[in-house]
């Protein structure tokens, strides 16, 4: 998705869809989606680290089985690029979210 000029990279369009999902009470809808975003966003660190997020929060709103495990792995890896790449709001957003991994 592209905004404003000059033109700024927002993410894939299925990550925004995700997060509507998962706001609407659909984690496995948002899981879907937010897949979809990795395979597209390829190995983009920032986009990455954002998705990894947007997974694990999916993943705790789900709370199945083994989601706790998988969603604070994501936030791990979301947290060290994010410091590695100096995003500090979101390292401070993984950072609150471990803190809820079971």
């Amino acid at each position: 998705m592209l905004a404003g000029w000059p033109a700024v990279l927002m993410g894939p369009a299925a990550r925004f869809t995700g997060t509507l999902a998962l706001q609407a009470g659909e984690p496995d809808e948002a899981l879907r989606l937010f897949g979809k975003s990795v395979k597209i966003v390829g190995a983009a660190p920032a986009q990455l680290a954002r998705l990894r997020v947007d997974q694990a929060r999916a993943l705790l709103a789900r709370s199945a089985h083994g989601d706790g495990a998988e969603a604070g792995g994501l936030l791990r890896r979301a947290l060290s690029s994010a410091e590695n790449l100096g995003m500090a709001r979101l390292a401070g957003e993984a950072r609150a979210l471990l803190t809820t991994v079971p």
